[in-house]
């Protein structure tokens, strides 16, 4: 991948972050309220991520760097070691041009 395109998938995904950020802050009124009891324990689980990013046209590094984290961080995502934080399972998804909902599970421990 060249850098000018490089930088303009960044451009693009910077993009995204703002307009997701928008939707938060403006709807957060309009989000149904799920009920946990307080000692419930979750992980969330990608089981294939790992052949998701194997198909797309980065190694596993410049997908790191895209979605701004560093490879181990990544590793460990898809090795269901650590569970991402929002922005990252949002940066994921749109790179892998599909919902989180579809890409992340979340399962009760």
């Amino acid at each position: 991948m060249d850098d000018q395109k490089f930088k303009k998938t960044i451009e693009n995904l910077q993009h995204q972050i703002n307009e997701i950020n928008s939707i938060i802050n403006n709807d957060t009124q309009k989000v149904p309220i799920t009920i946990f009891n307080k000692n419930d324990q979750f992980i969330i689980e990608c089981p294939d991520l790992k052949e998701r990013i194997k198909k797309s046209p980065y190694t596993q590094r410049q997908f790191a760097e895209l979605i701004g984290i560093n490879e181990q961080s990544l590793s460990n995502i898809v090795k269901q070691r650590n569970s991402p934080s929002l922005e990252v399972a949002l940066k994921i998804s749109y790179m892998l041009n599909t919902s989180v909902n579809e890409l992340f599970i979340l399962t009760k421990l």
